[in-house]
């Protein structure tokens, strides 16, 4: 599964997301619900997104998922609702960047970075930042293109 999405196969990671999800007892489903939480935040829903990210055994994450843990709650938490401070949705936005959200070791990886400007664009879009919209879905096409 993370080879499709790591390849950028959306619509087959999608599948195998879904169906591990559908499986009973699996000890994998806090991956899956950091996959499938990922996926429906950059998608901007973000009420699944935090119903999967509840769902997540952090002390279960290793290798790259915490990190991409602390991407689901971090967009989850600055996503705006009606006590969001329209002078601080610039500043919101602005530090949803993967210097400041991906360790080292993840900070030049390609997956963490369309994650994160798929997640930024949809932040902004719902923050009424448009070209920063405009800007993140740029970059995650370049990033899933070339």
């Amino acid at each position: 599964m993370a080879s499709r999405w790591e390849k950028f196969q959306i619509r087959e990671a999608r599948k195998i997301v879904e169906f591990a999800l559908s499986m009973d007892n699996d000890p994998t489903a806090s991956l899956h619900h950091v996959w499938a939480g990922l996926d429906a935040l950059q998608q901007g829903n973000v009420r699944l997104a935090m119903q999967y990210a509840q769902q997540v055994g952090p002390h279960e994450l290793v290798g790259w998922y915490p990190t991409a843990y602390s991407i689901l709650v971090a967009g989850c938490e600055l996503w705006p609702d009606e006590r969001t401070d329209p002078v601080g949705r610039r500043s919101a936005i602005a530090n949803f960047t993967t210097q400041r959200l991906a360790p080292d070791a993840f900070k030049t990886d390609r997956l963490t970075h369309w994650f994160i400007a798929r997640i930024r664009a949809s932040l902004a879009r719902a923050h009424g930042a448009r070209f920063i919209a405009v800007t993140g879905w740029l970059q995650a096409l370049y990033l899933r293109w070339f």
